[in-house]
C-alpha cells in the first residue's frame, strides 16, 4: 500500500512501468489512437468573416460566415448517454439517457473550441493511413456541432488530451 496523495491505496504495478505514478497520459491516448482511432476533420473556426459575408445584411447568403481551415486529426469517436434504465417499460428515461451522444477523444496537439466542427469520414478515408487527399463534397460524411469541450490535465495541470462532446448528426 502506498501512502501518496490518493491516500492508501493499491497501484497495479504490473500494467504501468513507472509502477502507477507518473503516467503519461498523452501517451496512453497515443496507443489507444494507434489501435482504435479514425481520421476525423476538425473545422478550426475563424474570427475573420469570409468573402461570402455581406456587411449591408451581417451574414453570410452563399457560403461559410467566416474564415476556416480543416485539420486531418486522429481521433477515438464513440458514444455517451446510453442508458438501459431498470428494465421496467412503465419507467420512462428522458430521451438523453436512451439516445446514443457522440463523444470524442482529441489528441493535446489539436486545441478544439466550442465554435470549431468535427465531419467524420467515409469509411475508405477513416482508417489506415492519413487521407492526403479529403474532397469536402464526396468524403465527409457527417457533421457533429460542439456542445463542450474538456480539457483533461495530468496531475500537474498540463493538457493531455480533449474531451468533445458534441450535440449530434446531421
Amino acid at each position: 500500500m502506498g501512502n501518496g496523495f490518493y491516500g492508501n491505496v493499491d497501484i497495479n504495478t504490473d500494467f504501468y512501468e513507472s509502477g502507477g505514478n507518473n503516467i503519461d497520459l498523452r501517451n496512453e491516448l497515443s496507443k489507444i489512437l494507434d489501435r482504435y482511432g479514425q481520421w476525423i476533420v476538425i473545422r478550426k473556426m475563424s474570427s475573420e468573416k469570409s468573402k461570402y459575408f455581406d456587411n449591408y445584411y451581417k451574414e453570410s447568403s452563399v457560403g461559410p460566415t467566416f474564415q476556416y481551415t480543416d485539420w486531418i486529426v486522429k481521433a477515438r469517436f464513440t458514444y455517451y448517454g446510453m442508458h438501459t434504465g431498470r428494465g421496467d417499460e412503465r419507467y420512462i428515461l428522458p430521451a438523453n439517457l436512451i439516445t446514443p451522444q457522440p463523444i470524442f477523444y482529441i489528441p493535446h496537439t489539436n486545441p478544439i473550441t466550442e465554435n470549431d466542427i468535427i465531419y467524420t469520414l467515409v469509411d475508405s478515408k477513416s482508417f489506415g493511413e492519413k487521407p492526403i487527399n479529403v474532397n469536402p463534397l464526396t468524403d465527409y460524411e457527417t457533421k457533429y456541432d460542439i456542445s463542450l469541450v474538456v480539457k483533461m490535465r495530468g496531475d500537474k495541470g498540463r493538457i493531455e488530451y480533449y474531451v468533445v462532446y458534441t450535440k449530434g448528426m446531421e
